[in-house]
């Protein structure tokens, strides 16, 4: 008897006579063999086989010298199967030296593969499985194609190595099953119909992973590796879309898709640009930690539930425009280290930036949010604090569009302590912006436009919004003329004995109070001309802060 051993079930005993000279019978034999004998011998065995009350169809372990296809009339060329098995198709550990066709197909049962060896390619086009379709661990060195195959129970290539994967059109009624596939050549699944789910987890794909217009229960693809692009366009998932700790080096693309829960990209690694405009997402998209190495887009994207991005890093531009988020939009520590552009962008809840980092340009034109956060009892304008604004924002233009939208939110919050802050920020941004053209340009810049408005708007009143930077310029004028008149007694007629008397002191702080209030009593005048220059110089700036002051205490009660 044929001494044939399966791997898979080491309790299998091959029934068929050994050959003259060998230990193996004419299925098994790994040798050269006789081609016509093993048709014609083949096909007798066949017959046999579904003439009997079995189960299943059994061509382990069978190594094929010729093609195998389904046909009604076979050759001295090809082994042939009919086009209608009425039971289990095994062929576990089977090896094919040329191509296996299975063409039309039709199988009352499952289909086994396992282990099989297949080094041309592999034709499942428009076949039709009752059960499921197992080549786990199989070699399948071609093309495998499942175009417009209806396969009613699970397909499962776990483990498989294959050339080119063709599942154009097919339905697959319990799920595929891809998990660690090594796939040279790329996978086709687009307009294709998965009742479960579509697992890809930790698979290698070399070449374009295509499954646009894909209609699936789930994907899963955590910690897979795709050399190429990934398509999905268009695609419709029912629950989650899984591709957490991916890594693709291609391009990403998403537009157009409906994913009925959650969107999961936490983690993953992207080389090329990642498209998701115009998706809809019922759940929450997760982008946590992922690195984005060329441009993001969710223009136009709608979703329901919260966008997730705390961690994450964006190399290059970023693009938000019109994004709708009803949830709350997590992106606290971000990294925008290009572009980011947010103008049109909306969430519904709470956007939060804590700590977040906007290195290139930025717009926020037109973007609205609920609530906006930048990080506990931030921004503040409180000198002594660290982070005083929450979020690091390194250019002038993205800064003030920035601040100009935190304004308007916290406008509509009613938070008027935090809107008179971003008003702050907003001013000093806009500030800056004529220092940063050419070098000539910054010099009259900072000499005529800067330093002027940070010495008599910044610094004494912070743009008009603290009362307490205003009292304590007051403070600080007043006591710096104190020092010069004490200082120099002989400008002002105090007629003081020495210089740290006491009453030469007095004297100073009330000459100084009395002139920077405009009071002017006349019982000390200015004796030299240093003595006018710094009455006149006190008078008009004790005018101008007061009135400032005025101006600020009248706005905070008015409003």
């Amino acid at each position: 008897m044929c001494e044939w051993r399966s791997t898979i079930n080491p309790d299998y005993r091959c029934t068929q006579p050994a050959e003259s000279g060998s230990r193996f019978c004419i299925f098994h034999e790994p040798g050269p063999k006789d081609c016509e004998d093993f048709a014609r011998r083949f096909a007798e065995y066949v017959g046999t086989a579904l003439s009997e009350s079995s189960k299943e169809l059994d061509l382990r372990g069978f190594v094929f010298p010729i093609l195998l296809r389904s046909c009604e009339e076979g050759s001295v060329e090809q082994a042939c199967l009919p086009e209608t098995v009425d039971r289990n198709l095994v062929l576990d550990e089977a090896q094919c030296q040329r191509a296996v066709v299975f063409t039309e197909l039709v199988v009352f049962g499952s289909i086994l593969l396992r282990g099989a060896v297949c080094i041309e390619p592999v034709s499942f086009k428009k076949a039709i499985v009752s059960g499921a379709l197992d080549a786990t661990g199989s070699q399948l060195g071609g093309s495998t194609s499942f175009v417009e195959a209806r396969v009613s129970g699970l397909l499962d290539l776990r483990n498989a190595r294959c050339g080119r994967l063709a599942m154009r059109n097919a339905e697959f009624g319990a799920g595929v099953q891809l998990d660690e596939l090594e796939c040279s050549s790329g996978i086709v699944l687009s307009s294709s119909r998965i009742g479960g789910k579509l697992s890809m987890r930790r698979a290698q794909v070399h070449k374009r992973a295509n499954l646009s217009y894909l209609k699936a229960g789930r994907l899963e693809a955590g910690h897979a590796v795709l050399e190429d692009d990934l398509l999905l366009s268009h695609c419709e998932i029912e629950t989650d879309l899984d591709l957490s700790d991916a890594e693709i080096e291609g391009r990403c693309e998403l537009r157009h898709a409906e994913i009925g829960a959650r969107l999961l990209l936490a983690r993953c690694n992207m080389h090329g640009d990642v498209d998701l405009g115009s998706l809809k997402c019922a759940g929450n998209v997760s982008l946590f930690k992922g690195v984005f190495a060329k441009r993001v887009f969710l223009d136009r994207a709608n979703i329901t539930g919260a966008l997730i991005a705390s961690q994450a890093e964006f190399f290059a531009t970023a693009s938000l425009r019109h994004l709708h988020v009803e949830g709350e939009a997590k992106l606290d520590a971000v990294k925008f280290l290009g572009r980011a552009d947010w103008s049109g962008a909306s969430v519904d809840d709470i956007l939060s930036l804590a700590n977040a980092e906007i290195e290139g340009t930025a717009r926020f034109d037109y973007c609205s949010a609920g609530v906006l956060l930048v990080g506990h009892d931030r921004p503040t304008i409180a000198w002594w604090a660290r982070n005083r604004q929450g979020i690091r924002l390194k250019n002038p233009h993205a800064a003030r569009s920035f601040w100009s939208f935190a304004r308007r939110t916290y406008e509509a919050e009613g938070d008027r302590h935090r809107a008179d802050v971003a008003f702050f920020f907003e001013s000093v941004w806009r500030r800056r912006i004529p220092l940063t053209g050419t070098l000539p340009r910054r010099v009259l810049a900072f000499l005529f436009l800067y330093l002027p408005d940070f010495l008599l708007l910044r610094m004494t009143t912070a743009y008009g919004t603290s009362i307490a930077r205003a009292i304590l310029s007051w403070i600080g004028v007043i006591f710096g003329f104190t020092a010069a008149y004490a200082l120099l007694p002989q400008a002002i007629s105090t007629r003081a004995g020495c210089v740290w008397c006491l009453t030469n002191w007095l004297n100073a702080l009330h000459f100084s109070t009395t002139t920077f209030t405009t009071l002017g009593l006349g019982d000390i005048n200015p004796a030299r001309m240093a003595g006018k220059a710094l009455v006149s110089a006190e008078a008009a700036i004790g005018g101008f802060l007061m009135a400032l002051t005025v101006v600020l205490v009248s706005r905070k009660f008015m409003r």
